[in-house]
């Protein structure tokens, strides 16, 4: 299919405009606008955004799609707004031999006429119309194909999915030596798919409910006969179970008979060895009691001797304690004047200290004073320069707040400027212009204004309205602008009355004027900084009422410090001086200090030393006083145990206790060995045994006779089911449908065979006769990319991979400029191998995202594809496709 012509009228606000876009006898477009040569079937339509480019290719599709009584979406989109004229559209067509003029209206008086010119001709209108388009269409054009080989806008990275498309296949078979897949082949695959279908999923191949029910139906039906089975088993099991426990029961019974029998002697045997251990416990006893009463006596006997032992060392170690404490009263004495000696001196060094401490602390305070001095006088000019840089920022940022000149406030004046310049220009260019070339002196006359010309000298005018020349005495001629420079006018005169609302938004005469604003508040702006700058400085990183606060404090304390010190020694004129007196002052006092190191010294030991002595004294004191009440006690103690019994009958009493004592731990011995030889852990143990052994033989018992009562249960319930009835029953049902299952499985199996193996030999096929389409794309791609690229095509014959220079990459990891030329290239390539058949192919504003260098390529790609088909390229950037040779071009 060839467009050579569309014509829209009232189409989304264009009233009317006609496009040619076939070449004329000279091998140039046509219609206005177009220019260019050549035989390329290349048709570059240009213009600016909202121009009308995307409604052609709009207008094509409804023209060739709906019928004239449509009211879909697509035909009501193309109603102008706010216009009641309906939308016509009219296309001069190529399809196969037939040339014709196609043409419709929509909405309201609807309407469709068809002329056929060649190869004979034919006038039809309406349905009939419209049929025969369709008709002609469906024998020359696969329309599927044609509609997914356009690049529409916004769709550039998106590839054609020609897939089996049956033009392309028809193409495609034709250059390779395998059979297209027609519609008879497509008809068995979707039988075989179809049937594939019944059984499994179309994607996962996962089995459907009627395998799955087959299954599930032998599998429940296996697991009932297999729990019948289980039954049957238990109820044969519990048959021998009953018989075996009958059998064994009168075992059991006399085994419980015999075992509480020998319990019963063991339990004789451990009451005797029972006694035994009770006479023995008692025995202990007694020779415990006997043990105290010895252990009471020895105890007293023991105390009477060390009493009568510590009276007799406390009366010798008094005595010696008096003979101490007359020695150390004495040294007391002598230790008490040395010290007296020693505090006198140590108070004479302690004045003298005192008194250059007081001169170091004068001088000290005086530094101090004049230190803060010299620090206020610092900080004094730091406000000041503070004061004077604040003052400073003040008055540029009051400049700042009276200019309302701004960068942004420039640009925008300087672009009304420029768009007063440029409707100036335009208005010149629109207007008339009057040229008078002097052959003799004259005076000309200028809307009042006198002009004097010499001979050979000329003057000119520009009429933007109205002229009035007067030439000397001859009379006056009258030129008025035509029709044509009213719009520019207005536009100058709206550009001059924006121009002049901004400049006095902004508070100026003109751009100049603007200009210096901009400048003065520039360099307020600097002045703010370097203020604030200097001001920081000024401050060094205090705030300003810091600052002035620690001045305040510095002069206060200067002035206390002045009204309080003392008048006697006068005030240093300078830090030097006040530094010297210090160091001497401080010096003195060091000596001093070293002075009362030695009268220090003696006075401390003097004090350690009585210290020492008086320590001596009060410890013989105290330990004399205690000695002697301890001396009265002990008298007491002493008396007082022998008022009791007298020594010698205490000995007496412990003799007695001693001999009682071992007479009850022979008795103790002897009943401990009767004890031993009747051995009583044995006796207890087999007790203890002898009654486990008869508590296990009643418990089997009762355990046998409980079991042979449930097993007589269950046997009873069992027997009554009926199980050899259900198992025949089960058996024959899952035989039955163990049959039905294998021979759906069969069938299953069957259909996945026959479609796997179409599919693979459709795509064997496939793999062969898109071979032309993968050579063609490549041939473009190497125009593009160089030797080095290469394509794979996927089932659908879109690019799955690309190589460029021994890379391989997934369309996915391409840049979007790859993918971009891709796309295209791929539409290029089929419409290359389709030719006329491929139906026009068109691009709206495509290779968005392709370099400069590439462009220059993809200009000799489209070239070489015009001539095989017809490429309309729709584009409001025409540099973009500079590069085509020989294309036709057409301004909208």
């Amino acid at each position: 299919m060839r467009l050579h012509r569309l014509t829209l009228r009232n189409v989304r606000g264009v009233e009317e405009r006609t496009v040619e876009l076939s070449p004329g006898p000279d091998g140039s477009a046509t219609g206005s606008g177009g220019t260019g040569g050549g035989n390329t079937g290349v048709v570059i339509v240009e213009g600016l955004n909202e121009a009308g480019k995307s409604t052609l290719s709009d207008a094509l599709d409804v023209l060739l799609t709906y019928k004239d009584s449509s009211k879909h979406a697509d035909v009501r989109s193309l109603q102008s707004t706010g216009r009641d004229d309906p939308p016509e559209i009219e296309a001069e067509l190529q399809i196969g031999e037939h040339r014709l003029t196609y043409a419709k209206r929509y909405l309201k008086r609807t309407g469709t006429t068809l002329s056929i010119t060649a190869p004979r001709g034919e006038q039809l209108d309406g349905d009939a119309a419209h049929e025969r388009v369709d008709g002609l269409l469906a024998d020359h054009l696969d329309v599927a194909l044609w509609s997914s080989l356009r690049l529409r806008q916004a769709e550039g990275l998106a590839q054609a999915a020609p897939g089996d498309t049956r033009g392309l296949a028809t193409a495609l078979s034709g250059l390779s030596d395998v059979s297209a897949i027609g519609d008879r082949e497509l008809t068995i695959l979707e039988q075989a798919q179809s049937t594939y279908e019944r059984y499994f999923t179309a994607r996962a191949g996962a089995p459907k409910p009627l395998l799955r029910d087959a299954d599930a139906k032998v599998a429940e039906l296996t697991e009932a006969l297999d729990r019948i089975d289980e039954r049957r088993a238990t109820l044969a099991a519990d048959v021998d179970r009953a018989d075996r426990l009958t059998r064994a029961l009168p075992d059991l019974r006399t085994q419980v008979t015999e075992a509480a029998a020998r319990a019963a002697e063991h339990e004789t045997r451990r009451a005797e060895v029972t006694a035994l251990a009770q006479e023995v416990d008692r025995l202990r006893g007694a020779e415990e009691q006997t043990t105290t009463a010895l252990e009471r006596l020895q105890e007293r006997r023991a105390r009477r001797t060390a009493l009568i032992e510590e009276l007799a060392e406390v009366e010798r170690a008094q005595q010696e304690r008096a003979t101490a404490l007359a020695t150390v009263v004495a040294a007391q004495d002598r230790a008490g004047e040395r010290l007296a000696s020693a505090r006198s001196a140590l108070d004479a060094a302690q004045h003298r200290q005192q008194a250059t401490r007081q001169a170091r602390e004068r001088a000290q305070q005086d530094l101090d004073h004049l230190t803060r001095q010299e620090r206020a006088a610092a900080l004094r000019a730091r406000a000041e320069r503070a004061t004077a840089a604040l003052e400073r920022r003040r008055e540029a940022e009051a400049t700042c707040a009276e200019v309302r000149v701004d960068e942004a406030v420039l640009g925008r004046l300087r672009q009304a400027q420029n768009e007063v310049t440029r409707t100036e220009a335009a208005l010149d260019a629109a207007s008339p212009r009057v040229r008078f070339t002097a052959n003799r002196d004259v005076r000309l006359v200028v809307d009042g204004e006198p002009i004097d010309l010499v001979p050979g000298e000329d003057a000119a005018w520009t009429v933007r309205d109205a002229l009035t020349l007067g030439i000397a005495d001859l009379g006056e001629v009258d030129v008025r602008a035509g029709a044509g420079s009213e719009d520019a006018t207005d536009a100058h005169r709206r550009a001059s009355e924006q121009l002049r609302a901004a400049l006095d938004r902004a508070g100026v005469a003109d751009l100049a004027a603007a200009e210096q604003s901009l400048r003065r508040r520039e360099d307020a702006e600097r002045t703010i900084t370097e203020a604030e700058r200097e001001r920081q400085t000024a401050l060094d990183g205090e705030g300003a009422d810091e600052l002035d606060e620690e001045l305040d404090r510095l002069e206060r304390a200067s002035e206390r410090y002045l009204a309080g010190r003392d008048g006697d020694h006068p005030l240093p004129d300078s830090i030097a001086a006040a530094q010297a007196a210090l160091e001497t002052a401080t010096a003195e006092e060091r000596r001093a200090d070293d002075a009362v190191v030695d009268p220090t010294t003696e006075v401390e030991a003097a004090r350690d030393a009585l210290e020492r002595e008086r320590a001596s004294v009060i410890e013989l004191t105290t330990t004399s006083n205690e000695a002697a009440r301890r001396l009265t006690a002990i008298g007491a103690e002493l008396a007082e145990a022998r008022a009791v019994d007298a020594d010698d009958e205490l000995d007496r009493e412990v003799a007695a206790a001693e001999r009682a004592r071992s007479e009850a731990r022979t008795a103790v011995a002897a009943a401990e060995t009767a004890l031993a030889d009747a051995d009583p852990a044995a006796v207890n143990q087999l007790a203890d045994n002898a009654a486990a052994v008869a508590e296990d033989a009643r418990a089997r018992l009762h355990a046998a006779e409980q079991d042979l009562r449930d097993t007589r249960v269950r046997i009873t319930a069992l027997g009554g089911d009926g199980l050899w009835e259900q198992r025949e029953a089960l058996a024959t049902e899952l035989a039955h449908a163990t049959t039905e299952q294998r021979g759906l499985h069969r069938r299953a199996n069957a259909a996945r065979l026959l479609r796997d193996t179409l599919e693979r030999h459709r795509g064997q096929a496939r793999d062969r006769y898109a071979a032309p389409l993968r050579e063609q794309l490549v041939a473009y791609g190497r125009m593009l990319h160089g030797p080095g690229f290469d394509v794979e095509l996927d089932d659908d014959l879109r690019v799955a991979r690309r190589e460029l220079d021994g890379t391989w990459l997934e369309i996915a990891q391409l840049s979007v400029g790859a993918r971009e030329q891709l796309a295209l290239l791929g539409r290029l390539a089929c419409a290359t191998l389709l030719g006329d058949h491929g139906g026009v192919l068109l691009f709206d504003d495509a290779l968005g995202n392709t370099d400069p260098d590439r462009l220059e390529r993809i200009g000799a790609v489209l070239r070489t594809a015009g001539q095989h088909t017809q490429v309309i390229v729709l584009t409001s950037y025409p540099d973009r496709y500079r590069h085509v040779g020989g294309a036709r071009r057409v301004s909208l």
